[in-house]
């Protein structure tokens, strides 16, 4: 499949057999057909997996996205990548493994004050003195 794709002004001829090229011209395309809120919300997210024949896979971050996409924007993305790549395209997403949980731990907390300040006995405060005078409330 060769194609010849015009994106901001400019004629390119390829072969669509390569799946991220392939969704980076799609995910261009979609983009300009939903809300920006639903593009951030379900799109942002999408990577290109693999592209094996007529069987586009597209991997997701997590279970609630692959569900949205696949009951309400599923024809959609397969039409367009169907109109993209010349040739009927099967969709079928996937969700990403979730990275090692090294990889997310976050850095070792570090306080802001040293320890033992925290442990410092603290001088009391004083107490207002019980001088007979006028009653400041009246």
């Amino acid at each position: 499949m060769h194609k010849l794709w015009k994106t901001d002004g400019r004629e390119a001829l390829f072969q669509v057999t390569d799946a991220g090229l392939l969704w980076t011209t799609c995910r261009d395309v979609l983009q300009e057909d939903v809300s920006e809120a639903v593009w951030k919300t379900w799109f942002e997210g999408i990577e290109a997996d693999d592209l094996v024949g007529s069987l586009f896979t597209l991997s997701t971050p997590s279970h609630p996205v692959r569900e949205r996409l696949e009951d309400r924007y599923l024809s959609l993305i397969e039409q367009t990548a169907s109109k993209i790549a010349e040739n009927d395209l099967e969709i079928r997403f996937v969700v990403r493994p979730a990275p090692p949980q090294s990889l997310l731990a976050a850095e070792p907390y570090e306080p802001r004050r040293p320890v033992e300040a925290l442990t410092r006995p603290v001088a009391p405060c004083p107490r207002p003195s019980r001088s007979p005078g006028p009653n400041p409330r009246i």
